[in-house]
Order: structure tokens, then C-alpha cells, then sequence
């Protein structure tokens, strides 16, 4: 992740008593640069972002193209789920 995302999100901030150590290979160079701030306790001691609780838009509108609108959802209504019929099971109190 970059690092203006780590920041913009320090609410979602926790920490880790043993910081992960690894060779990550498949990072970008920033990643790697914020990766070893993190480890290095830059950002604080044991510094973790929980990553799910990142803001969806906020990922959304650095991943797609400006001006994109695929994957919206903001101003677009609920997906209607198809009616299903409930099945009601009469119960019988024991005697």
C-alpha cells in the first residue's frame, strides 16, 4: 500500500507485538519503502493497518481511470434481491 493511504487512514490503525519480517518481492518500490518505515517503527511502534476497514471509495478512486464510473455505487440503488417464498413450519408444542 502507499503511503497516503496508510496515513488517511489512522483510525483503522492497530499494532502487532512482533511486526511481520518478510522478503517481499511482488511490491513496487513505494510499497517497499513504506513497508520498511512500518517494520522499522517509523509510523510507531508495531504499526498495523487493518486493511479491510480501508474506505471503498477511497481505494476505488486511485484504482480506476479518472473520470471512471465502473464499480460506483454511491448514487446507485440497492440490487433487488428475487422474491423468495418463506416456508412456514408449523410447530407442535410437545405434551
Amino acid at each position: 500500500m502507499d503511503e497516503a493511504t496508510l496515513l488517511a487512514h489512522r483510525g483503522a490503525w492497530g499494532s502487532e507485538t512482533v511486526p511481520a519480517r518478510a522478503a517481499l518481492t511482488r511490491l513496487t518500490p513505494e510499497e517497499l519503502r513504506v513497508y520498511a518505515a512500518l517494520v522499522g517503527g517509523e509510523f510507531g511502534p508495531g504499526v498495523r493497518l487493518e486493511q479491510e476497514l480501508i474506505d471503498w471509495d477511497w481505494a476505488r478512486e486511485r484504482l480506476l481511470p479518472p473520470g471512471s464510473t465502473r464499480g460506483a455505487t454511491r448514487d446507485r440503488e440497492p440490487a433487488k434481491r428475487p422474491h423468495r417464498p418463506r416456508l412456514l413450519v408449523a410447530s407442535t408444542p410437545p405434551t
